[in-house]
């Protein structure tokens, strides 16, 4: 994880409790919603909420994950209001679709599951959204969701309402990251997919979505793997054809090999990350980035069937490239042999 900051530490820094509208709960958001955190942070705040009964922080967390999901994000009220826009928050989707959605640290609900029907009303009314664009969802913390389930499929909301779990809607993010991380195309489109409501006499749709999914799923690279195959395995490569190689890859991998040659030996991932930031000139560039062009180097080595060019170990935290191609790949990059920075 790169970096971390507990709830506990954040709620010492805002000095008050979160309520609609004041300074503390402004501020929070913004922090929350910040590109940077990952899905481990995500994680660790949802457990810390569920735990020390934070369910404002809770509800606000869950929303912020929506973001990370491809959605626009809109955060609701902590508290129920006679002007209307009760709801704890809202994904709106770029093809027009609105997720209006309900927060709940447990599965117990206080109120009839009318009441987030009637939310998706009056999304419908004052926003002027088609009634085929607007659902809604429940996510829960923790609990048996059996009951909550059985309420909605009894009740007249039973085709626009969904729930799911916090601990599954994680498992989601950290799907669409895996996703981003080949720097595929449709990634958001696809993820959502699966949190809309389906239609219930057609399950195809969802059944193509999962099979696709699964398919581009199978094709990352082994983030584990702390062995380099050895040249029995695999072909060795020449001085020219490392350059051809380089020479045709992207910026992103380049700037990955310049680094690791530059770097001339092992590098912590973390360390990694931020030299890539220089590198690129973007510091918008994170984990999934050097996912995607790791990804990309060895799908293209192995269709060569190839030695890898960029060895990983200790279960993905250090990276270095292949020792009997260091040279090669210095001196394309012009970097003096046997010098490390």
């Amino acid at each position: 994880m790169q970096e971390h900051i507990s709830l506990t530490s954040i709620n010492q820094l805002l000095g008050e409790d979160l309520k609609d509208g004041n300074r503390a709960s402004q501020t929070f958001r913004a922090f929350i919603s910040q590109q940077k955190w990952q899905y481990e942070n995500f994680e660790a705040w949802i457990q810390e909420a569920i735990a020390q009964k934070l369910p404002k922080h809770l509800q606000d967390i869950v929303i912020a994950l929506g973001w990370h999901l491809g959605f626009q994000v809109e955060y609701g009220r902590y508290s129920p209001s006679r002007e209307g826009k009760s709801f704890d928050g809202i994904w709106k989707k770029a093809t027009g679709e609105h997720i209006v959605l309900e927060v709940k640290s447990g599965t117990w609900v206080a109120h009839d599951i009318g009441q987030l029907g009637e939310y998706l009303q009056e999304i419908r009314v004052n926003e002027a959204v088609p009634d085929e664009k607007v659902f809604g969802l429940y996510v829960v913390g923790e609990g048996d969701t059996t009951p909550l389930a059985d309420q909605i499929r009894g009740s007249a909301w039973r085709d626009r309402i969904r729930l799911i779990s916090c601990t599954d809607l994680l498992s989601l993010l950290k799907l669409k990251v895996d996703l981003d991380s080949l720097e595929l195309k449709d990634v958001d489109q696809k993820v959502q997919s699966i949190l809309l409501p389906l239609d219930t006499i057609d399950v195809g749709h969802l059944v193509r979505v999962i099979i696709e999914i699964a398919a581009l799923r199978r094709s990352l690279p082994a983030e584990e793997e702390e062995e380099t195959p050895t040249a029995a395995e695999k072909g060795a490569w020449s001085r020219e054809e490392i350059h051809r190689f380089l020479s045709s890859s992207t910026p992103n991998q380049r700037a990955l090999f310049k680094v690791l040659a530059r770097q001339g030996g092992k590098i912590p991932r973390r360390k990694l990350i931020e030299e890539l930031q220089s590198e690129t000139g973007n510091p918008q560039m994170r984990g999934m980035h050097l996912a995607g062009a790791r990804a990309g180097i060895t799908m293209r080595a192995d269709s060569l069937s190839k030695e890898p060019l960029i060895v990983v170990s200790e279960r993905g935290r250090v990276y270095e490239l292949h020792p009997d191609y260091t040279n090669d790949v210095k001196s394309y990059f012009g970097i003096e042999q046997g010098r490390a920075v």
